[in-house]
């Protein structure tokens, strides 16, 4: 696997957190900031 760098975004939305990656375009969503943020790491 080659480490790649890339921005994350991450919003609330009532009870559920969004991250968002703009270079790839990609998005995933959890219950807490960290595993919103862990869920798209693994994307």
């Amino acid at each position: 696997m080659i480490p790649i760098e890339y921005d994350m975004i991450v919003v609330k939305e009532n009870e559920t957190y969004i991250a968002y990656c703009p270079e790839l375009d990609i998005s995933s969503c959890g219950n807490k900031d960290r595993s919103s943020g862990i869920a798209l790491h693994y994307v």
